[in-house]
């Protein structure tokens, strides 16, 4: 008897684990969100408004990239594949790839540098999606120690 209690016990705990697994895995974001699809927001997009604000240390306060005399811009591919490139006077370009999917209402933005990972990010487009805004989390490297510093991101970009 020990033994069959011992045995339903192990075989119980092993489906109770499995199912655990089973319900928390997330799916992948897909190319199909909600209200729009990686194709609505395909092409190449250039930032009239693009800020970082510092989350972690007060002191490093942030950065408008376009008051700077920068640029943002954003190139995205039919299959989610993305280019994210910062360019700042004086500065070695900042270029981001990975893939852009959506899960739900939501934009996720697996990098290259980190896959399997994946940022939820705030978006918009206009009705004629022309305009596309981007906020949330992210990262941006204040200091330039190599390090990206936790920052609060805000772009408005136009389809070029």
């Amino acid at each position: 008897m020990k033994t069959v209690n011992r045995s339903l016990i192990f075989v119980i705990g092993i489906v109770v684990v499995c199912s655990f697994f089973i319900t928390c895995n997330k799916d992948e974001p897909k190319l199909e969100g909600i209200n729009y699809s990686i194709s609505d927001i395909a092409g190449n997009w250039t930032a009239t408004e693009a800020t970082f604000s510092s989350l972690g240390n007060p002191y490093k306060g942030g950065i408008d990239i376009i008051q700077e005399g920068g640029s943002l811009k954003l190139g995205i591919q039919n299959n989610g594949r993305f280019t994210f490139t910062i360019i700042l006077p004086g500065e070695a370009d900042q270029i981001t790839t990975g893939q852009l999917g959506f899960d739900e209402e939501w934009l996720a933005v697996s990098y290259d540098d980190d896959p399997g990972e994946y940022d939820y990010l705030f978006f918009d487009l206009n009705d004629d999606k022309s305009i596309l805004t981007i906020s949330g989390e992210g990262g941006y490297d204040y200091d330039e120690d190599g390090e990206e510093d936790h920052s609060i991101m805000s772009f408005i970009l136009n389809r070029d």
